[in-house]
């Protein structure tokens, strides 16, 4: 029988974290082979070009790890109040 996939949001103020912690652990788990940054405009997550002139994730972005044989689905998620669907 197959598992099921995981999904796994990071869901902090604007600010927190969250695409760097989901850069780390999609480098960590081999999944991407560099270490992207929002601050110099390289991370895999923040891609459009007002992204990266703002610093800041506008857009929600996908993408998958596997940690011990585990399939993990990451969805990184703005931030900022703004974005939050009501």
């Amino acid at each position: 029988m197959q598992r099921m996939p995981y999904v796994m949001s990071a869901w902090f103020r604007m600010a927190g974290g969250q695409t760097t912690l989901l850069e780390a652990m999609t480098f960590a788990t081999k999944a991407s082979t560099r270490m992207g940054r929002t601050d110099q405009g390289t991370s895999m997550y923040d891609t459009r070009e007002d992204e990266i002139l703002r610093k800041m994730s506008i857009g929600m972005k996908t993408s998958f790890i596997e940690w011990n044989d585990v399939k993990i689905n990451v969805v990184d998620t703005p931030g900022f109040i703004e974005f939050l669907a009501r």
